[in-house]
């Protein structure tokens, strides 16, 4: 008979195993899932667009654009908060071409949003005409 602490054991490394293949998940389909969000794989398919643009081009991202064969449907992307971006920043090695620079977050300051830079500065708050890359995310 097995003891209590073998089963719970058991269930704990289950649990854990089962969570860890539902956090990071890269899928053939143009696609990475972090946890609840799918990230665009291809973090330059857009290059260097103004607030404007990368918001624009992120909502009209859409399946058969920038690699994605996962049905998704224009409206269901969007740019980042500026926390999501600098979680996948951990992340950034499954990801392919990214850039050593700054990229586009829907969060702002006032009419100020923010942009992060890849190599771990600082997020900072910048004008919407500045330029900076996109690099969109839809939840799960």
């Amino acid at each position: 008979m097995k003891s209590k602490s073998t089963a719970f054991i058991g269930a704990a490394v289950f649990c854990c195993l089962f969570m860890a293949s539902t956090l990071v998940s890269a899928e053939n389909n143009g696609t990475i899932t972090l946890g609840d969000e799918v990230w665009l794989k291809n973090a330059n398919c857009f290059g260097l667009k103004n607030w404007t643009e990368a918001g624009t081009a992120a909502s009209a991202l859409h399946n058969g654009k920038c690699g994605l064969t996962d049905g998704s449907r224009a409206g269901s992307w969007r740019l980042p908060t500026k926390d999501e971006l600098q979680a996948v920043f951990t992340s950034k090695d499954l990801f392919t071409n990214v850039q050593n620079s700054y990229y586009w977050t829907q969060t702002m300051t006032g009419s100020s949003p923010y942009f992060c830079h890849i190599g771990g500065s600082p997020c900072l708050p910048t004008g919407q005409t500045s330029i900076g890359y996109v690099w969109p995310v839809r939840n799960r």
